[in-house]
């Protein structure tokens, strides 16, 4: 459904505001985003847990620097995926 969106306060003459449509999101889409959005979440919550598990086992053969850029490679990843 295409709504028009009328911007009278940047507008300089009724022309300019011709042409701003735009759609906006049903709820059945706002559902299926918010769905995604906390798998996400939980996904990333997960990931997380895991990781710092794994890291306390392994932490003899690893340095603090091996650490950290292995945890912002998880973060961006989640980043890209959502």
């Amino acid at each position: 459904m295409l709504r028009k969106i009328e911007f009278h306060a940047l507008a300089k003459n009724a022309n300019d505001c011709n042409g701003a449509y735009t759609t906006f999101p049903s709820s059945d889409d706002m559902k299926i985003i918010s769905i995604l959005y906390a798998l996400f979440a939980t996904l990333a919550l997960l990931l997380n847990g895991i990781f710092i598990g794994y890291v306390i086992q392994a932490r003899k053969k690893w340095g603090s620097h091996d650490i950290l850029i292995l945890n912002i490679s998880f973060s961006d990843l989640l980043c890209i995926l959502s």
